[in-house]
């Protein structure tokens, strides 16, 4: 998969700061005891009937779509760094309806919404705060115009112009999460699967 860079004109600026790789975000999810904080439905997302969970471990403050314990074709996780300048990753994958998701290999995925994206957590996130004031900062931070890097089907792998310097890391990171995830990832869709209330 080729990496570009693709530049935009309504975001403008640099970062100095490397955001966190998807293969990072995971390794300090799997390593940490995670604490359930609570749940909410979102009204962001197609999601809506189901509800979104909310975990935290030392490191990491954990989002759960499809927060429930049985079969649903799609999951959606965003892991938060309690270090700002790391930021969050965005994952989301979906199989074959009537599928369980977390049972399944990149094979399964649909490539057109398998995805992996980062940015800053940006304005109102706070690494203690409650389920119900998360959702709050999410249903802000989907309509929010932020500096993001992406692989997917439709975007390749890119960083918008603010991490140029930085991106590149992450690029060649996601870049190889997208073709194949690896087992930390497997292991982490069971691991909040058991968790599911």
């Amino acid at each position: 998969m080729k990496a570009i860079i693709l530049a935009s004109s309504l975001l403008v600026g640099t970062s100095a700061h490397a955001l966190y790789s998807p293969n990072d975000a995971i390794k300090a999810a799997l390593s940490e005891e995670l604490t359930y904080v609570g749940s909410f439905t979102p009204n962001y997302s197609e999601s809506q009937k189901y509800p979104t969970c909310v975990y935290r471990g030392k490191t990491v403050l954990i989002a759960v779509d499809y927060c429930v314990d049985k079969i649903v074709s799609a999951a959606g996780v965003v892991i938060h760094s309690k270090n700002d300048d790391l930021g969050r990753v965005a994952i989301y994958a979906e199989s074959k309806p009537d599928t369980d998701v977390t049972k399944k290999k990149r094979k399964d995925y649909y490539d057109i919404t398998w995805s992996v994206a980062s940015r800053p957590s940006g304005s109102g996130f706070d690494f203690e705060m409650s389920a119900s004031e998360y959702k709050k900062y999410a249903e802000k931070s989907a309509v929010a115009l932020a500096a993001t890097c992406r692989a997917s089907l439709s975007a390749r792998a890119s960083c918008d112009p603010q991490f140029a310097q930085t991106g590149g890391d992450w690029l060649n990171d996601a870049t190889e999460f997208w073709k194949e995830p690896g087992n930390d990832w497997y292991k982490l869709l069971k691991k909040l699967k058991t968790k599911a209330p």
